[in-house]
């Protein structure tokens, strides 16, 4: 079944600042957010959310990407 979602995790090599993994993490974004098959890009960097829990980690970001609905994309992806 497709929900249309896509989820992201990423890593940096130990000691990677907040400010360095930002700096990626919305470059990323920005190629992501071109593409016409997204809707929407959320990104959490320096860390991790899962459920009420919470955890700081300058090197790690995740990014939840909302995809156009199927019709809507094109296929293959090129």
């Amino acid at each position: 079944m497709d929900e249309g979602r896509v989820y992201l995790r990423l890593s940096a090599d130990p000691g990677t600042g907040l400010d360095a993994m930002d700096r990626r993490v919305r470059r990323i974004e920005a190629r992501l957010q071109a593409d016409p098959r997204v809707r929407d890009v959320f990104a959490v960097v320096g860390g991790f959310i899962f459920g009420r829990t919470q955890r700081g980690l300058p090197s790690r970001a995740t990014l939840y990407v909302q995809l156009r609905p199927c019709g809507r994309r094109a296929f293959p992806f090129p």
